[in-house]
């Protein structure tokens, strides 16, 4: 009788093990804003996590409105909108388009000659998904005062712990010459004629923002100002910078 007890507390136990819970597979839904004032017209395309790893969600929602805030010089505490997608881009919505029609009256005096209507538009997309990691996209454009501007660059993060990719985890050596120099040669063979060009030469160091990942191999990124007057992206392919990355990150390749 003792030994059919522990019998069956053993396939209670095995049962057990066999039907524990797996994590959640991630999930994203498109939520957006459209608004418009007497001077501005706003548009918001958000990407935003709505189910998954919880880990990997709160990672990818800090991304989310680090993004926001810094595009927008934002300094005002941003309500927890981690479960509230359209609540996210509706407050952020709500927002540009008071600042933007604010922005317009100070350019222009109101005077409505002066300046064409400000138009605005930020999305976030995700352009690659692995088992292994997710590339987030960014792209800020802004146009009706002075010249406007396109802002845009990639984050990846890895699945197994939510974490964004650094260079310190792709590279055996951040600061080597020779990566620089694969990067250097991209951009030239980008930039061939363009008056950008001459400016390749005297890039000292790799971007400042981490490069992301793409199934093919590794993208760039150097904003505005920090080489040129505009924003200057490249690639670099698996079979170029494979002897560059560390173990853990070829395993994402793999």
């Amino acid at each position: 009788m003792k030994r059919f007890l522990h019998l069956a507390l053993l396939a209670i136990i095995l049962t057990g093990c066999s039907t524990k819970p797996t994590s959640k597979a991630f999930k994203s839904e498109t939520f957006t804003y459209e608004g418009e004032t007497k001077h501005s017209s706003i548009l918001i395309s958000c990407a935003f996590p709505v189910s998954g790893d919880e880990v990997l969600c709160d990672s990818i929602y800090d991304f989310i409105v680090s993004a926001m805030t810094e595009s927008q010089c934002y300094e005002d505490p941003v309500p927890d909108f981690r479960h509230d997608g359209q609540g996210f881009v509706d407050f952020f919505g709500h927002e540009i388009n008071k600042n933007a029609e604010e922005q317009w009256q100070l350019f222009t005096k109101g005077d409505e000659d002066r300046a064409d209507n400000i138009e605005e538009e930020i999305i976030f997309g995700i352009s690659e998904s692995t088992p292994e990691f997710m590339t987030y996209d960014f792209e800020h454009s802004f146009s009706g005062i002075a010249d406007g501007f396109v802002h845009q660059f990639r984050t990846s993060f890895l699945r197994s712990d939510g974490s964004r990719v650094t260079n310190q985890f792709l590279f055996s050596d951040p600061s080597s010459s020779e990566l620089l120099d694969l990067v250097k040669k991209d951009l030239k063979n980008r930039l061939r004629g363009d008056d950008a060009e001459e400016y390749v030469d005297n890039i000292s160091e790799l971007p400042k923002r981490p490069f992301f990942l793409t199934t093919e191999g590794l993208g760039f990124n150097y904003e505005q100002f920090e080489v040129y007057m505009y924003e200057l992206s490249g690639f670099l392919s698996l079979k170029k910078v494979k002897p560059f990355l560390t173990e853990e990150a070829l395993k994402l390749f793999e």
